[in-house]
């Protein structure tokens, strides 16, 4: 008995080291920024069964396929707005941000639109489901976590409902945010004609471990003409009050309504859906006055573009920049940018939630604080409640907002979605929503922390790349 339980033991020990020794190359030609790649080697060297695990399940990257397909899918669908014409822009600051936008992949900016802002769940859920029941010829949809819940069950039966008009429906779920919608869910949909599909699920065609590369875009588009973006998913508890979410969503209506179905057919092909026949290059009508830029953002790319907007639209911030987060664990380049804007004396105010389900990333949150609030950033924390908006206003006259966290996974390992808003009413109204916010948020981080907490945050800190 001895003598097994020693063979076993000292085969457990062999195996621990070489683990780092297969999993240590295999991270430093990731691609991945060093402090990525430290976090990920500190964790498998200190304790290898755990880091492998962690590692299989977040950390490793299949990224040269997801390519191909990613390249395979923009190349179908970038002649649908390869005519559009760049909205001619007077002010300078515009012209900069745009140009490094459109530089990263984004669509150009499109003027003649026109832009309804919800900071009221409940509100945004009826406008979209009203919209899909007004749709005459299309209804795309795809979004992160759908629940088959209450408000869940509402949204399928308004796709239903529109495919049995003739309306073509079709619904893209990502594969671990949906994992909770089932076959018998999606039953009447598709029974009525829509279809419905999953975006790189867990467990089908075979089980494997595709935590990361997950679609975190919130994108409805009705009849190329309305779509709804920004922070909302679908489920009962946005809707309720423990805690109460405050999310921030926006109805665009016009040229960059039917833009964003570039996205979406994009996501779809590459999901394996089928292409839409009426391939024609999308045209959208003119429905008001404001100018909307869209950029998409994912794992495909080198430098994310969410990064690069966001670092721009700081550095040339003159006067105010506000910021709207769930998980605020930058990489230093951003917090680099933001302490740099303070030190010229623009006024930096970030709020983050009281309440987070991601009790690890507010701990890393919590490192940072310090240091930004040493160079005169505020960050506040919003009291009792999970604020999941996704927003930052620059100067009064720039808003940005869609379903991008400030953290590593969502700029690096996500697909995400976002709006520019150039000036406008549409501006003035984010701006009040973050002040609202702001308003109702106090100082974040400035309470004594025992050794144990500090502890926690240091770790926390250590990890924050891989979080």
């Amino acid at each position: 008995m001895f003598a097994a339980h020693h063979g076993l033991g000292l085969l457990l020990s062999v195996i621990g080291y070489l683990i780092p020794i297969v999993l240590v190359p295999h991270v430093l030609l990731s691609r991945r920024d060093r402090g990525t790649t430290l976090a990920w080697i500190f964790l498998i060297v200190l304790v290898p069964y755990v880091g492998a695990l962690c590692y299989w399940l977040f950390g490793h990257r299949k990224i040269a396929r997801i390519e191909r397909r990613a390249q395979a899918a923009r190349a179908a669908t970038s002649r649908l707005f390869a005519h559009a014409a760049m909205h001619a822009l007077e002010d300078p600051d515009f012209q900069a941000l745009a140009r490094v936008a459109r530089r990263s992949g984004a669509l150009p900016p499109l003027g003649g639109n026109a832009v309804r802002v919800f900071d009221d769940n409940r509100t945004c859920f009826e406008a979209q489901l009203e919209a899909i029941d007004r749709a005459e010829r299309t209804v795309e949809h795809e979004v992160y976590i759908f629940r088959p819940d209450g408000i869940g069950r509402r949204f399928l039966a308004a796709f239903a409902r529109a495919a049995r008009r003739g309306v073509r429906v079709r619904v893209l779920v990502d594969g671990v945010g949906g994992f909770s919608l089932g076959e018998h869910d999606l039953a009447a949909v598709r029974r009525a004609g829509g279809s419905v599909l999953k975006f790189l699920p867990v467990l089908r065609p075979r089980p494997r471990p595709r935590i990361n590369f997950r679609l975190h875009r919130k994108l409805l588009v009705v009849d190329d003409r309305t779509c709804f973006l920004g922070s909302l998913n679908v489920g009962d508890e946005l809707i309720g009050t423990d805690p109460p979410w405050r999310e921030l969503h926006a109805r665009i209506d016009g040229p960059a309504a039917a833009a964003s179905r570039e996205t979406f057919e994009a996501d779809w092909l590459f999901a394996g859906g089928e292409p839409r026949r009426d391939g024609a290059p999308i045209d959208g009508a003119p429905s008001g006055g404001e100018i909307v830029q869209l950029f998409a953002s994912g794992p495909t790319e080198r430098v994310s573009a969410t990064s690069r907007v966001l670092f721009s639209a700081i550095a040339t911030a003159r006067e105010e920049v506000l910021i709207a987060t769930p998980y605020f664990v930058p990489g230093r380049e951003l917090i680099a940018a933001l302490e740099a804007a303070a030190l010229r004396g623009v006024r930096v105010r970030i709020a983050i939630p009281g309440v987070n389900d991601l009790s690890l990333v507010q701990a890393a949150a919590r490192y940072f604080v310090p240091w930004l609030r040493e160079t005169g950033v505020a960050v506040l924390s919003l009291p009792e409640q999970m604020l999941h908006a996704k927003v930052a206003v620059f100067d009064r006259k720039v808003a940005i907002l869609g379903s991008a966290n400030l953290d590593r996974r969502s700029l690096d390992l996500s697909f995400e979605l976002n709006a520019i808003l150039f000036g406008g009413a549409s501006v003035a109204r984010v701006r009040a929503s973050v002040l609202a916010i702001l308003a109702a948020s106090v100082p974040y981080g400035i309470e004594p922390r025992r050794l144990p907490g500090r502890l926690v945050d240091a770790m926390a800190r250590v990890l924050s790349p891989v979080l």
